[in-house]
């Protein structure tokens, strides 16, 4: 039997330009899981109130942080299949991003000669506008084809706080804040 392993993250634009931008933004946001209104209203707000003004903003936004690799989510994501890849090369990995590129249909695509996948999300907490959506996508994109095993909220386990603290202690150790707040958020 062979094992894929996909790694999921949200997503990020193709171009810091507001055409894509606003695409992906529309991709985004027009999913029931992130905003929970009915099609119609969703629609409206995201076709004719959010996306024409916010798209102009947050192209200028990711311009300041791309970089001639891209979108740093992106290169990143690509760079950390890789790395587990070499971890683990009787596993198949593959990488995916559930708005933008790579799809979650082009991640399973390529790990279409598995028997069975395993899905890891980047997102250590459960959110339906993250996990779920994510979950939803891959099992519509699957359609009982593969075996899909979710790997599961992990922002308790003790390796993932080990990990965080690891990066975390210079960083305290420098600037000796006096307080330190962490967010899940993308």
């Amino acid at each position: 039997m062979k094992r894929g392993l996909l790694i999921v993250n949200l997503g990020t634009p193709d171009a810091p330009e507001p055409v894509s931008v606003g695409r992906y933004l529309k991709q985004f946001l027009m999913d029931k899981w992130v905003i929970d209104i009915p099609w119609l209203f969703r629609w409206f707000f995201v076709h004719v109130l959010i996306v024409p003004k916010r798209k102009h903003a947050s192209a200028e936004a990711y311009q300041k942080i791309w970089t001639n690799r891209g979108s740093p989510l992106l290169f990143y994501l690509r760079d950390l299949e890789q790395r587990v890849q070499a971890l683990i090369p009787e596993i198949k990995v593959a990488s995916a991003m559930r708005y933008g590129n790579p799809s979650i249909q082009v991640g399973l695509d390529r790990l279409s000669d598995c028997d069975e996948i395993v899905v890891f999300p980047l997102y250590p907490q459960y959110a339906e506008s993250s996990t779920r959506s994510s979950q939803e996508e891959v099992l519509q994109r699957n359609a009982g084809r593969k075996k899909i095993t979710f790997v599961k909220d992990y922002f308790e386990h003790p390796a993932f706080i080990a990990s965080f603290a690891e990066v975390i202690a210079p960083v305290l150790d420098a600037e000796r804040p006096d307080h330190l707040l962490m967010s899940f958020h993308g």
